[in-house]
């Protein structure tokens, strides 16, 4: 069995407002589902992800419901 052994590089940056042009430079029309709210940039999920969390929220719900009414 492998193990990783590589160091991890964690890199700091510090959030900038954007003014409104700036926004529509770097986020153009059909790169993703993005909002500009008070200068910072805020990413929308899409459906397909909202489906996966549902699917997964469920899921951990039921499994936990099982084990509580088998303990019982």
């Amino acid at each position: 069995m492998s193990r990783c052994t590589g160091a991890i590089a964690i890199t700091a940056t510090k959030l900038q407002k954007l003014t409104f042009e700036e926004f529509l430079a770097q986020y153009p029309d059909g790169c993703g589902i993005y909002e500009l709210v008070n200068g910072f940039v805020q990413v929308e999920l899409t459906k397909a992800h909202k489906n996966v969390a549902r699917f997964l929220l469920f899921a951990f719900n039921d499994r936990i419901s099982r084990r509580t009414r088998a303990n019982c």
